[in-house]
C-alpha cells in the first residue's frame, strides 16, 4: 500500500494526503475484489452497489498509514482534514460528516464491529473482512485471485476484465468453473501452488494448438477453450530464461532488489540504463527495482506494464524492435558469451556436441 504514486514535493499537502488515500483504496478494490472503488469518491457509485460514505469509511481504514508534512517545498501549509470525513464532491475543501472505518455492506453479512472488534489495528480488520468466506468478502476475493491465475496460464481470464467484476465488467464465460476453482482455493487454505498444479495438469491446459481454421469462424477468441492458444513469454520470463540458459541465473529468494539503471543526481535525478553488468544483476527480473518514469532498456519493448498503475492485462505484441533490442543489448551479448563458455565447458571441444548442447540449453 506504500508503493503507490506520490504527488510532487511542491504540491499542496492536502492534495497529497487524499491522493495517497485514494490510491490505497482504489488499488485494494481493483486488485483484490475486482471493484472500481475510486468511482465512489465524488458520488455514490453509478453502477455498482457502493456509496460515497462507504468509500470514505475505507479511507478511514488506511488513515493512520498517511502522514503528510504540513508544507509544500519551503512553504508551510496546514493540513485541513485531521480525522476521517466524507468529502463532498471529492474535495478536501468541502468536508462533510465524520466517518469510522468500515466495509462494503453488499459484501458483509455482519456489522463492521465483527471484524474490527478483535483486530489489533484497522488494516488487520480489513484483512479479516477480505478473507472471511462466511460473512465477508472472502468468496469474491477467491474468485478474483483464481481468475488472475487462469489469466496467467491461458492469456485471458474466465472473467476477461480481471480488475472489474462489477456491472461494467464482462460476465464469466464459465461461472461454475470459476466457483469450483474458488472453492478449491478456499478449502486448500488459500495456497496458490495447488491451484497452479490443478490448472496445468488439466486436459484443457494440455491441449495442442491447432491449424484447423474451421472452428476459428465460431470462436476465434478461444472462449470455449477448445484448443491451446500460444502466448509469447512475458518480459520477465524471457530475461530469466536467458540467464538460465547461460548458467548465470541467481535463484536466491527474497532480499534486496537490483536496479537496471544508473542514477546521476545533481538537483534532479536522471536515470540512465546500465552499461556494465555483474552477478548482482543476474537475479530473476522479479527483483528488479522499477523506476516509474523509465522503461527497462532491453526488455521494456516486451510490453512491460506501466508502473504508475495496476495493469490487469498486459498486451502481447511481437515486433522487429524486440529482436533488434536483444541483438544490440549489452546485457544479452554478455549472457551470450557466458552461454558459449558454458556449452564449451559442458560439451568439450567437439563442435557437433556443442551445437547439440546449445540447442538443449536454449530450447530443452
Amino acid at each position: 500500500i506504500h508503493l503507490g504514486t506520490h504527488l510532487q514535493n511542491n504540491s499542496n499537502p492536502n492534495d497529497k494526503q487524499f491522493h495517497r488515500l485514494d490510491d490505497m483504496v482504489a488499488t485494494t478494490g481493483t486488485s483484490f475484489l475486482g471493484i472500481s472503488f475510486g468511482c465512489a469518491r465524488c458520488h455514490d457509485h453509478p453502477v455498482d452497489p457502493m456509496t460515497t460514505e462507504e468509500y470514505y469509511q475505507l479511507t478511514a481504514t488506511f488513515w493512520d498509514q498517511v502522514k503528510e508534512a504540513p508544507q509544500a517545498s519551503k512553504k508551510r501549509i496546514a493540513i485541513e482534514i485531521t480525522e476521517p470525513r466524507v468529502l463532498r464532491k471529492g474535495s478536501w475543501s468541502s468536508p462533510g460528516a465524520k466517518v469510522s472505518p468500515g466495509f462494503l455492506k453488499v459484501l458483509s453479512r455482519k456489522e463492521d464491529s465483527h471484524w474490527r472488534g478483535s483486530a489489533k489495528n484497522e488494516l488487520a480488520a480489513l484483512g479479516n473482512w477480505l478473507t472471511d468466506t462466511e460473512h465477508g468478502a472472502g468468496e469474491l476475493l477467491a474468485r478474483v485471485i483464481v481468475n488472475r491465475l487462469w489469466h496467467h496460464h491461458f492469456g485471458q481470464g474466465l472473467v476477461k476484465t480481471p480488475n472489474d467484476f462489477g456491472n461494467q465488467g464482462t460476465p464469466p464465460t464459465h461461472p461454475r468453473l470459476l466457483d469450483y476453482l474458488a472453492r478449491r482455493l478456499i478449502e486448500g487454505g488459500r495456497r496458490l501452488k495447488p491451484i497452479h498444479r490443478l490448472i496445468v495438469t488439466s486436459a484443457t491446459y494440455r491441449q495442442a494448438a491447432t491449424a484447423n481454421t474451421a472452428p476459428l469462424k465460431i470462436d476465434a477468441d478461444n472462449t470455449l477453450l477448445w484448443h491451446w492458444r500460444p502466448n509469447r513469454l512475458e518480459a520477465e520470463a524471457i530475461r530469466d530464461n536467458i540467464l538460465r540458459a547461460a548458467g548465470t541465473l541467481d535463484s536466491r529468494m527474497g532480499g534486496p532488489g537490483f536496479s537496471g539503471f544508473e542514477v546521476e543526481e545533481e538537483n534532479v535525478r536522471h536515470y540512465h540504463p546500465k552499461t556494465a553488468y555483474g552477478p548482482g544483476d543476474w537475479r530473476r527480473m522479479l527483483y528488479m527495482v522499477k523506476v516509474r518514469q523509465e522503461r527497462e532498456a532491453t526488455f521494456g519493448v516486451f510490453d512491460c506494464p506501466d508502473f504508475n498503475q495496476t495493469v490487469p492485462s498486459r498486451s502481447r505484441s511481437t515486433t522487429p524492435l524486440q529482436s533488434l533490442s536483444l541483438l544490440n543489448s549489452r546485457f544479452v551479448l554478455q549472457q551470450a558469451g557466458q552461454w558459449a563458455k558454458r556449452r564449451r565447458r559442458e560439451a568439450g571441444a567437439d563442435t557437433a556436441a556443442q551445437v547439440t548442447r546449445a540447442w538443449e540449453l536454449a530450447l530443452g
